[in-house]
């Protein structure tokens, strides 16, 4: 049987500045491993190395949802008359900016 061999490689070219892109296709030994290192660039979050795709996926999904809502949840703070509803969406906001703040600290 042959050995396996490990090799880090990337690819470069000169019709960009390498100093403007921030990101790197960089290849390991499946393309799951690709996969994953290549999302994490995009997400920028913090410790997100130590996570599983699947993982990411569901991190993902929960701060664009939070996202979202705490979006929603402004527009109508924006548009509403009514005192007592402001105070409960604003509690509301408050509540969903805790839990992405939470998501993204984790």
């Amino acid at each position: 049987m042959g050995a396996i061999v490990t090799i880090d490689w990337t690819f470069k070219t000169d019709w960009f500045v390498a100093e403007e892109n921030k990101y790197q296709l960089n290849l390991f030994n499946n393309i799951d491993a690709v996969y994953q290192d290549f999302c994490i660039q995009l997400m920028e979050g913090n410790d997100l190395k130590k996570k599983s795709l699947e993982e990411l996926v569901h991190y993902s999904k929960e701060k664009e949802s939070l996202e979202k809502e705490i979006m929603q949840l402004q527009k109508s703070i924006k548009s509403c008359q009514q005192f007592k509803l402001k105070v409960e969406l604003n509690l509301a906001l408050k509540q969903k900016m805790d839990a992405l703040q939470r998501v993204t600290e984790s």
